[in-house]
């Protein structure tokens, strides 16, 4: 198959996940006298998990990380010096695009209910390392540094962005969850061209999920009249960064013909 060695990988890290999951799982039920199936047994085990989310992450982290890494380096990709003096427009922009997309979710979930995730959401410190730190790390190496990396060679490099995006949004559950993927991803995708560096993405994806992890429950709070003002304030940001080539001008690396279409 022309993509065997591309889509394997997040099929692999998504059977992993599952089989992690499953170890404690099984270690759960061994030790409980809970009847396996009973109300009671769900709830214990959904908290039990809950409260090894740190462990599943770590363990997952130590599986992965090596692999992703290695694969990545592999590829031999001369990744660019890192020029410091455009991560402020770069966090400007990521996080326009994601409050942007974080209120129209929010919008639609207020008017149509779809879903209760972003509602009461508070903050579980026992996510704080895997969701701000390691899954970001494992999530980049395997999107931008594996999928997008071989994705780009074989078709055009819009293609590769969209089928890229669309597999990471489709790691991130519910159909509102997807839409903020897909927003975020495509940019981090772009940013991953332009600078060539995937430290630069890394960076920006850990600071999104801890801004989101430490924030969203302040977010939340916010008459509904004040996000509709900052959805459109976030969409005159990106208007802005987009017509003046902010992001362009400011990265010191060349780009090919290819690239120039962006």
């Amino acid at each position: 198959m022309k993509y065997r060695n591309i889509v394997i990988w997040p099929i692999v890290f998504l059977i992993g996940q599952f089989f992690i999951t499953t170890i404690f799982s099984a270690f759960f039920t061994m030790r409980t006298n809970y009847e396996v199936g009973s109300e009671l047994y769900e709830n214990a085990l959904s908290l039990f998990l809950k409260e090894n989310v740190i462990w599943i992450g770590i363990l997952s982290f130590i599986i992965f990380y090596p692999i992703f890494k290695k694969i990545y380096k592999k590829q031999k990709i001369k990744s660019k010096s890192i020029n410091y003096s455009i991560l402020p427009i770069l966090i400007l922009e990521i996080l326009s695009i994601a409050l942007l997309v974080h209120f129209l979710n929010s919008g639609i979930n207020h008017l149509f209910s779809l879903s209760n995730r972003y509602r009461n959401q508070e903050i579980v410190w026992e996510l704080l390392l895997s969701t701000v730190f390691l899954g970001p790390i494992l999530e980049e190496y395997l999107f931008r540094g594996i999928v997008f990396e071989r994705l780009k060679k074989k078709v055009s490099l819009y293609k590769a962005m969209f089928i890229t995006s669309f597999c990471f949004s489709i790691m991130h559950g519910d159909i509102l969850q997807m839409l903020y993927a897909f927003a975020v991803g495509s940019f981090l995708n772009y940013v991953y061209i332009k600078t060539q560096n995937i430290k630069i993405s890394i960076f920006l994806h850990c600071f999104l999920n801890g801004f989101f992890f430490i924030g969203n429950p302040i977010l939340e709070k916010i008459p509904f009249y004040m996000q509709i003002f900052i959805f459109l304030l976030g969409i005159g940001v990106v208007y802005f960064c987009k017509k003046q080539k902010i992001t362009g001008r400011i990265c010191k690396n060349t780009l090919d013909k290819k690239e120039e279409m962006l």
